[in-house]
């Protein structure tokens, strides 16, 4: 049985709001048939932010119907920027998990580079306003893209800027999802390319993707995250293409048997939201909407690894992105595990999925009917605490 509904929660709307948001998506949508570009698609929805606001160009974003290929994430972004702009850190909320939080990353990043370093004082309550499962964690993602380009991409400063957000009550937690922020902005310097090219281009490597997870700047605390965020860089190596062949997915793969033995599992597992992505073609609107075939094809990709064990990493991975801290209903993930057809991958697909859900919903019939379902529709093992 597969999970197929595609609801998204939106904003709260006025009728009047949600009639113009209608005859907005009748009006775009026929045009965005027509297979425009990023660009073209980026210039309606400013069109749409300036005249009515970037709250509802937010909301048409998630409900469109978009060409192939559309990086829905980075569209978030320069919406959110336009948010910012318009409404500041009373936006946040309207910025939901829809396309991963992007909304919420645009105005935490343009609230450092706008305020300075006031808002390391400020982005935990700031985070904290944040809607939404893992909401909190995923905003300080969001903030060490800007804080690389607050430290106009000086890798090390970044990376120590990171650890002043890390409090005891949330593991530091803080601090590495602001250090995996920090690594993908390193690829290309989304925010500011000039001061990238600059100063970000020293602590790249081209012969060894992974050199920033090895270098000595980079404390051991914060390693597993950056080899988890390091994958885009390896596929950089061997291709110029958005979207890799599925040929390049072993190679790309074999670069992480070169990472230490305590980080390979980050380091594997990392290649599982870049396959989703890829899949999904760039679109993470469409996680509801994955059907056998697609999952069978993020299964058939995590294959791609070099050992069984590392085809495990990849499959518990996959989980994080298709379970998504509880904003995706866990039956994407169940029928995801069930595609598997090696038992050591299987069995870690569906452990891992019970751990994220029970860390996610401590109600103890929740959890029962989770393990009923398991039990029952997928046949696998599950211990209801």
């Amino acid at each position: 049985m597969l999970w197929t509904s595609f609801a998204v929660e939106s904003a709260d709307f006025s009728s009047e709001e949600r009639l113009v948001k209608s005859e907005l998506l009748a009006k775009y949508n026929a045009y965005f048939r027509l297979n425009v570009t990023f660009a073209q698609v980026l210039e309606s929805l400013k069109i749409i932010a300036d005249e009515y606001g970037a709250n509802v160009a937010f909301d048409v974003l998630i409900d469109s119907t978009l060409p192939p290929a559309i990086d829905t994430h980075l569209m978030g972004h320069f919406v959110g920027d336009i948010l910012y702009d318009q409404q500041g850190m009373d936006g946040l909320s309207y910025c939901t998990d829809a396309i991963g939080y992007a909304c919420a990353h645009s105005i935490v990043i343009n609230a450092l580079l706008d305020k300075g370093p006031v808002v390391f004082d400020e982005i935990n309550d700031i985070c904290a306003q944040v809607p939404g499962g893992n909401a909190y964690g995923l905003c300080f993602h969001g903030f060490g893209h800007g804080v690389l380009a607050f430290t106009e991409y000086r890798l090390p400063e970044a990376i120590e800027a990171c650890g002043q957000v890390g409090t005891e009550a949330y593991g530091y937690e803080e601090a590495l999802e602001c250090v995996g922020g920090v690594i993908m902005e390193m690829r290309g310097g989304i925010h500011n390319p000039i001061v990238w090219e600059k100063n970000g281009t020293q602590y790249l490597d081209e012969d060894n993707p992974l050199h920033m997870c090895q270098a000595d700047y980079m404390p051991d605390t914060y390693r597993g995250y950056c080899y988890l965020y390091i994958t885009p860089f390896i596929f950089d190596t061997l291709t110029e293409r958005d979207i890799p062949s599925f040929e390049d997915f072993a190679p790309a793969m074999n670069y992480c048997s070169n990472a230490p033995l305590e980080f390979q599992e980050e380091c594997f597992g990392g290649f599982a939201k870049e396959y989703l992505g890829f899949i999904l073609g760039r679109d993470i609107r469409l996680v509801e909407t994955m059907n056998t075939n697609q999952l069978t094809a993020l299964w058939n990709a995590c294959q791609s690894a070099p050992t069984l064990e590392a085809a495990a990493y990849c499959a518990k991975y996959a989980v994080y992105n298709l379970y998504r801290s509880g904003n995706h209903p866990y039956e994407i993930s169940a029928n995801f595990c069930s595609v598997i057809t090696e038992p050591q991958s299987t069995r870690a697909c569906f452990e891992k999925l019970q751990e994220r859900v029970f860390r996610q919903n401590e109600d103890a019939v929740y959890r029962s009917n989770f393990c009923t379902t398991l039990s029952k529709d997928y046949n696998a093992t599950c211990q209801p605490d």
